[in-house]
């Protein structure tokens, strides 16, 4: 209360960052079927003043919420916002919707929260950009930015958005960045090419940082601009992820401000806002798919009660009117937008500048601005787990020389022990080697310049040979139909080591797959070398075979997708036989033989079912672990430490299950915790 007054009786039109205090808390989350209590670090969220609110002698404020553990909904860090900061309903149905259409969009709902007992109120509960909305929305943990708002707000003397001409971009979740050589490079690469789009928006005289954005930031646009959130492309609002695998930027819808039942048409939208800089680089096409997509969850019942159950504020009547004319409109107001695109002058554009002129631009703000204490650094490169930067500075050569943990310092929060630092990559992709692409099934096939790849179109089989035992082949965005992919490792004279599980281009496996849907495909790998001998991500459908030889660690790793696999065959693995997370899988025959670690791992909220399996020389037959939920038929298990085992893990989840209708074999008993079941229906006999 304390902290919250002095926020509050501070001159500053918004909240000063200096007034964010941290505190300890406890959180009890109440369900139907009884409650939990964590401990927690809470402090005063938002940028203005109607982040607070007083009456009845007693304060309201929006809070940031950091779990020390466990969690709620799998969130770690949330916010519990006032509801009309965010406009209340209008944010859990853009959210939702952003989500529908193939965008990041954080969990938001409203809920009843009671803060140092001043009485029961309704908050909305928005799940923060960090690993676990990443893995929520089906993507691996990796880079975020967002605007830096830093220099924005009672920054020393000046005025607020004073120095909007010198406020770039940072990296949000700069421990990840700390947690190798690899990701820190990630990180760099990725740094390099968000700093370029911001230096563009510094000249001052565009409105949207588009130029070295991808398409993708246009299509996000425009159903912004026809939800009215314009509040979400100002450049200091907006959070982008980097997926490495696709290398490209993915935005984060956040902070809006929607009005979903607006007609744009009526409104000052189209006058206000610089909408050719908006369609710079949008496809209309998309714009006319959002309209089909938005036609069909109007008719959707699931959809209708997702957002209900979220929504629980209003009554249910008023909900429904309100979610049908929403829709109606959006619909209308993206009408709106292909018909102004379609009017616009094909020679309507912004000046163009280079690199050097808007960097040259950038310094010119900071001496007009008198930010002379501002040392702005440009990337030379790297050496081993250091990184060389040079001082750009009139009559200058002066360099610095820092290890991964100042680099996440400096792009995070601009700090170099007491300095205050910018740094401004000149170079993009020099972190990544050389690597070739081939045009296949509607896709792409990315490989190690070294590797040896034959494709005979006539008898569907594709050979691949490394030549090196890093060597990489990724599969990528396609329709892959009664293809056998035969891959032969390269054994290495020495023991591999490696910092990090991935490489620069977030691949984990020797053989690789990217958003790719099999049917009646056949995977066979011998001598892979990799972390995975085979990972599969963000994909479906059906394989016919997977039979893995000699992985020096995990066979096979599945993330985040759909398969159905008719037989699985699996002999000599370094670490676990078959792993998979975040996704649905089946299973119709398994034999998993020497595996290092388990014979089946199954994690982070998935599903496996398997009619029928066999493990030997294992050190755990089966285990799932972190809301995993495994079904077996029949399971026969032999020369395995442990048979079987469920367990939580990571603190964003809760305990696994297993269920298995026959086991056979067993001599290693089970493992599990207080939150995890095991179940056996017959057949196992300790």
């Amino acid at each position: 209360n304390k902290n919250l007054l002095k926020i509050t009786v501070d001159k500053s039109n918004n909240i000063n960052p200096k007034l964010r205090d941290k505190f300890s808390s406890k959180v009890t989350a109440n369900y139907k079927f009884g409650r939990c209590t964590f401990n927690a670090r809470v402090r005063i969220s938002g940028d203005w003043k109607d982040h607070i609110e007083f009456h009845n002698q007693q304060f309201k404020a929006s809070l940031d919420v950091k779990l020390k553990e466990g969690n709620i909904l799998n969130s770690v860090r949330f916010k519990l916002l006032i509801p009309k900061t965010r406009n209340g309903v209008n944010e859990i149905l853009g959210s939702l919707l952003f989500s529908e259409l193939g965008f990041i969009s954080p969990e938001t709902f409203f809920t009843k929260v009671n803060v140092n007992s001043s009485g029961e109120t309704v908050y909305l509960f928005q799940e923060n950009a960090a690993k676990e909305m990443l893995e929520r929305n089906l993507r691996r943990e990796g880079p975020i930015f967002e605007g830096n708002e830093e220099l924005l707000w009672s920054f020393r003397n000046y005025e607020t958005m004073q120095l909007e001409s010198v406020a770039l971009s940072r990296l949000v979740n700069h421990a990840w960045a700390r947690k190798g050589i690899t990701s820190s490079l990630i990180s760099l690469d990725a740094y390099g090419l968000i700093q370029k789009a911001y230096l563009e928006f510094a000249r001052h005289d565009i409105k949207q940082p588009n130029s070295y954005l991808p398409n993708t930031f246009s299509n996000y646009a425009i159903l912004l601009l026809a939800m009215n959130g314009v509040h979400a492309l100002y450049p200091h609002n907006m959070k982008f992820y980097f997926n490495s695998l696709s290398n490209n930027f993915e935005p984060i819808y956040y902070d809006g401000d929607l009005r979903l039942d607006l007609d744009i048409s009526t409104g000052s939208l189209l006058r206000d806002a610089d909408i050719t800089s908006f369609f710079k680089n949008a496809d209309i096409e998309i714009a006319s798919k959002f309209i089909k997509k938005i036609s069909l969850l109007k008719n959707s019942d699931e959809f209708l009660a997702n957002f209900m159950g979220r929504a629980s504020k209003y009554e249910d009547q008023s909900k429904i009117n309100y979610f049908y004319r929403s829709l109606d409109i959006i619909s209308k107001n993206l009408k709106s937008l292909i018909e102004l695109n379609n009017s616009l002058s094909a020679n309507e554009s912004n000046t163009e500048y280079s690199l050097d002129q808007n960097f040259s631009i950038y310094k010119r703000n900071i001496f007009e601005n008198n930010l002379n204490d501002f040392k702005v650094f440009t990337y030379i490169k790297n050496e081993e787990s250091n990184f060389l930067l040079k001082l750009d500075e009139f009559n200058s050569e002066k360099y610095l020389l820092i290890n991964q943990n100042e680099l996440a310092d400096i792009i995070s929060s601009n700090k170099l022990k007491d300095n205050r630092v910018e740094l401004i990559p000149f170079r993009v992709n020099y972190l990544k080697e050389e690597y070739k692409t081939i045009k296949f099934e509607g896709g792409e096939i990315l490989y190690s310049a070294k590797t040896n790849i034959n494709i005979n179109n006539s008898n569907k089989i594709i050979l691949i040979d490394q030549y090196d035992p890093s060597n990489w082949v990724l599969f990528k965005e396609m329709k892959l139909k009664n293809w056998i992919v035969n891959f032969r490792g390269k054994v290495p004279n020495k023991d591999i080591k490696s910092s990090q599980r991935f490489n620069v281009f977030g691949i984990t496996g020797c053989l690789n797959f990217y958003d790719v849907n099999f049917q009646g495909v056949t995977l066979n790998v011998a001598d892979g070398q990799c972390e995975d001998s085979l990972n599969i991500i963000n994909s479906s459908g059906r394989v016919k075979s997977i039979e893995i030889v000699d992985g020096y660690s995990d066979s096979v790793d599945i993330d985040f997708s759909s398969i159905l696999i008719d037989y699985l065959d699996i002999n000599n693995a370094g670490n676990d036989c078959f792993d998979v997370s975040g996704g649905a899988y089946e299973i119709k025959k398994a034999y998993l033989k020497n595996c290092g670690d388990k014979g089946l791992s199954v994690g982070e909220g998935s599903t496996l079912y398997l009619n029928e399996g066999f493990v030997s020389n294992a050190n755990i037959g089966l285990s799932s672990k972190d809301l995993s939920f495994s079904k077996v038929n029949k399971f026969s298990i032999l020369d395995v430490s442990t048979c079987l085992e469920a367990f939580q893990k990571k603190q964003e989840f809760g305990g696994g299950s297993i269920l298995i209708d026959q086991l056979n074999g067993c001599s290693g008993g089970f493992l599990n915790d207080k939150k995890s079941i095991i179940e056996v229906k017959k057949g196992y006999e300790l």
